[in-house]
């Protein structure tokens, strides 16, 4: 039986969360001799579905994942396992053949406890206490620079979805094409400001990009569409409408609002 471990965690808004977590996977692979693979819950790179894929690519027939934040995370762990039941149905994996078996059957797939509730975790912070430490050289500055105190002067706001499910969906693809077009437009921060935010409800349009101010709510995205997106609605100022879905109107009590004007005047006119 050839075993594997998905190592799950979450960014929390570290940029560097990926790496860390995949450093530790490459520490514990080498103690147990076994292949493990890193995957964040939501804004990384590499989600649980990808390092499922990957365990089952390489042929392994049972796999053990286990949630890696401290302090314990009860979101991380119900929406994990919400997300590798969603990988085990057959029409979530995209590269099955017609007929193919079930991911469920070729592979079992179990849930771990939490790494802050192994006996071991209070050893393991006790040897840390204990170990060599530093002190602290750093310059408070940085929490009061003056840059901090600056609105950017951008005609636009993206947000883009990187929530679980958003992940599952292939957001990390959508936020990284987002980030190559706006650069080869030269469209910096005081043009088009950019915010990767947690779940924005509607995840079964995943993924998800919503700019403002003109309330646009671009669903079911790739590539390509965010590559238009950038093109005609960021540079030109012109709502791609095919990719958009709208939003429901609000009913107040003056009667339904008003549907929010698109853009429709390029840029610079």
């Amino acid at each position: 039986m050839s075993r594997q471990i998905v190592l799950v965690g979450r960014a929390l808004g570290a940029p560097t969360a990926e790496q860390t977590l995949a450093d530790l996977a490459t520490r514990l692979s080498h103690h147990l001799d076994m292949s493990v693979r890193p995957a964040l819950l939501d804004h990384g790179e590499r989600s649980i579905h990808s390092a499922l894929d990957e365990c089952r690519a390489d042929g392994a027939s049972d796999v053990v994942v286990l949630p890696a934040q401290v302090p314990r995370d009860r979101y991380l762990e119900t929406w994990a396992r919400k997300a590798v039941a969603h990988w085990m149905e057959p029409s979530a994996t995209t590269d099955m053949e017609p007929g193919a078996q079930d991911p469920g059957e070729q592979m079992r797939v179990r849930f771990g406890a939490g790494v802050s509730e192994a006996a071991e975790m209070v050893a393991a912070l006790a040897a840390a206490a204990s170990g060599p430490s530093r002190p602290v050289t750093e310059s408070p500055d940085a929490f009061r620079s003056p840059n901090w105190s600056e609105i950017t002067a951008h005609r636009r706001h993206v947000l883009v979805c990187r929530g679980p499910r958003c992940s599952a969906h292939g957001s990390a693809g959508v936020a990284k094409a987002l980030a190559t077009a706006l650069r080869s437009r030269e469209q910096d921060d005081d043009a088009v400001l950019v915010t990767q935010t947690s779940c924005l409800v509607p995840c079964n349009l995943g993924p998800i990009v919503v700019v403002h101010p003109e309330d646009v709510w671009y669903t079911n995205l790739d590539p390509d569409a965010v590559q238009r997106i950038v093109d005609d609605h960021l540079c030109e100022g012109q709502v791609v409408d095919e990719l958009r879905t709208a939003r429901p109107l609000r009913h107040g009590n003056n009667g339904p609002s008003e549907t929010p004007p698109t853009a429709s005047t390029p840029e610079g006119i």
